[in-house]
């Protein structure tokens, strides 16, 4: 685990030096992304509210949890690859606690297997040191930047 400390309130992100992202399309839906780097490390946050609600009172819906694990694991792969355009081609997602509600969401995902045109990614998504899911997925290199 990198020294960054996780983020617990949204306060953590505006004052310990994360860096907001506001994404275009349909990840911007999901709201504000937080990021913060320890050399090749990222840690990927968001804070959470009524717009990610699931029927179950309080709790984050899981479709939220698996849109932030594809960018933050796909965050790690683009990183690793130097910026190249690159598709996720499996996203597995085992659920472990429920989301509440208003709690800011973390990944440090980890580029397992790089390969020459796939990379193989996982992560635990956390809210302070609980797990909320585990996650591995697989990414594609469609096409490599200069």
């Amino acid at each position: 685990m990198s020294p960054i400390t996780p983020p617990l309130t949204e306060h953590d992100l505006q004052t310990g030096g994360w860096e907001s992202y506001d994404a275009p399309g349909f990840t911007g839906e999901v709201g504000t992304l937080w990021t913060r780097w320890d050399g090749d490390q990222v840690v990927v946050a968001m804070t959470t509210s009524q717009q990610h609600c699931n029927h179950l009172a309080n709790t984050i819906h899981g479709g939220v949890l698996m849109t932030f694990a594809d960018n933050a694991l796909g965050m790690a792969v683009v990183h690793s690859l130097g910026a190249a355009l690159c598709s996720t081609v499996s996203l597995q997602t085992q659920f472990i606690s429920p989301g509440k509600i208003g709690e800011v969401l973390w990944c440090q995902p980890e580029v397992v297997r790089k390969g020459r045109r796939l990379l193989f990614v996982r992560g635990l998504i956390c809210v302070g040191e609980r797990v909320v899911a585990n996650v591995d997925g697989i990414w594609n290199v469609l096409e490599a930047r200069a």
